[in-house]
């Protein structure tokens, strides 16, 4: 009854979800982006974790859950990739402890998983690749 139960649910007996390891790169007007994060964010948040990936210097990225490069659970992912500009040191506190984020190098539309347009269909059968084309368009 108990592996009935843990098959049923999705997870392997170390509690887990089935994962899928994704890696990918990330190409913004022609060319690989060269820093900044991806992240998938489950349509069904109830079901899923959010997994997060740094943008390589050659644009490439490896997701993570729980455990570095572990990949995405099953399911269905909206996507949003940020990129910002170095803090500019000036800080929204007095003493300037918490510098002021950078400009988004990206159009903004990008850094909201909601208005990306960028999804993904994680599935056994994932190739477990997925290129980001980012536009000004």
């Amino acid at each position: 009854m108990c592996l009935f139960f843990v098959a049923s649910i999705g997870c392997d007996p170390g509690g887990l979800p089935n994962m899928v390891p994704i890696e990918g790169k990330v190409i913004y007007n022609g060319q690989p982006l060269k820093f900044g994060y991806v992240a998938y964010v489950p349509v069904d948040k109830a079901n899923g974790r959010t997994a997060h990936g740094v943008i390589h210097p050659d644009g490439t990225f490896s997701m993570t859950t729980l455990k570095m490069g572990d990949g995405v659970g099953i399911g269905e992912y909206r996507i949003s990739v940020v990129a910002q500009q170095p803090p500019t040191g000036e800080g929204p506190d007095p003493d300037g402890s918490r510098p002021a984020p950078g400009a988004l190098v990206t159009p903004e539309k990008y850094a909201y998983d909601l208005r990306s347009g960028l999804t993904d269909k994680v599935d056994a059968n994932h190739p477990g690749y997925k290129e980001l084309v980012l536009t000004d368009e």
